[in-house]
C-alpha cells in the first residue's frame, strides 16, 4: 500500500465541521484584546516608549532590561552626576518600569501575535480591525471528523480493489481476509471479491460519525458483501 494511501488526510471520509464553540471562544478572545489595547495603550505609551520601541519589548525581564540600560546610558553621557541626583534618576527609571510593565507587555503582546489583524493611524497609533480578526480565525473553528479505523477500513478497500485487479487469490488485510472468487464472465479481469462484514465491524468497533458498512461497501460495484 502507499503513502499516500496510509495518509489520514486522503480518507476521502474526513469531514469538515464548524465548531461554534470555538468560534464564540474566538471573538471572545478577539474583543478581550481589544479591550486591553484600548485600556493598556496610553499607559504604554504614557511610559516615554514608542509604538516601535513597545512592540520590540516581549516580556517583563526584557522591558526590566531595556530601562536599565537607558537609565545607565544616560549616566555614563554625563560629566559628573552628584548623589543626590543619581538617586532621583534610579527612583525615576525604576517608577517607569514599576508603573508601565504591565501595560507595556500586554501591549506588545498583541501588536505581535500573528493571529490578530493590526492597523495603523497616519500617526502610529495601532488598532485592532476586529471584524477582519475573527474572519482570519474563523478557519480554525472547524473540526476534522477523521476516525483512524475509518482510514483503516478506507486503506482496506483500496488494498483490495489493487487484489482484485492483479488477481491476488487471498489477500490479508488489517486481520480481514479477503478471497479473489474471479475474473468476471467479460474476461476483463474485473473480478468480484467477498469480505466479511462482521470483520470488518469487529475490527472497526464503534465509529465517529456512525458509518453503515453495508451502504458503503454496495456503492463500490465490484464489492460483495457477506455478512
Amino acid at each position: 500500500m502507499s503513502k499516500q494511501e496510509n495518509n489520514p488526510k486522503n480518507n476521502p471520509f474526513d469531514k469538515q465541521v464548524f465548531n461554534r464553540t470555538k468560534f464564540e471562544a474566538l471573538r471572545r478572545r478577539v474583543d478581550d484584546a481589544v479591550s486591553d489595547l484600548d485600556i493598556f495603550l496610553p499607559s504604554a505609551l504614557n511610559s516615554g516608549l514608542s509604538v516601535e520601541q513597545i512592540a520590540g519589548i516581549r516580556t517583563d525581564d526584557e522591558f526590566k532590561a531595556f530601562i536599565d540600560d537607558a537609565k545607565n546610558s544616560y549616566i555614563k553621557a554625563q560629566k559628573f552626576i552628584p548623589m543626590e541626583e543619581r538617586l532621583r534618576i534610579a527612583q525615576t527609571y525604576s517608577r517607569v518600569y514599576n508603573d508601565h510593565r504591565r501595560p507595556v507587555v500586554t501591549v506588545s503582546s498583541i501588536l505581535n501575535n500573528p493571529e490578530i489583524v493590526v492597523t495603523y493611524d497616519e500617526d502610529g497609533t495601532p488598532h485592532i480591525d476586529r471584524e477582519k480578526t475573527i474572519e482570519k480565525g474563523r478557519a480554525k473553528c472547524y473540526d476534522t471528523i477523521n476516525n483512524e479505523k475509518l482510514c483503516r477500513l478506507y486503506n482496506a478497500l483500496c488494498a483490495l480493489d489493487k487484489a482484485i485487479l492483479t488477481f491476488e487469490d487471498t489477500l490479508q488485510i488489517e486481520g480481514i481476509n479477503i478471497r479473489h472468487k474471479g475474473v468476471n464472465q467479460m474476461g476483463d479481469g474485473g473480478g468480484v471479491a467477498t469480505v466479511n462484514l462482521a470483520a470488518i465491524a469487529q475490527l472497526l468497533g464503534s465509529t465517529t460519525p456512525p458509518l453503515d458498512l453495508e451502504d458503503f461497501a454496495n456503492r463500490l460495484f465490484w464489492f460483495e458483501v457477506r455478512k
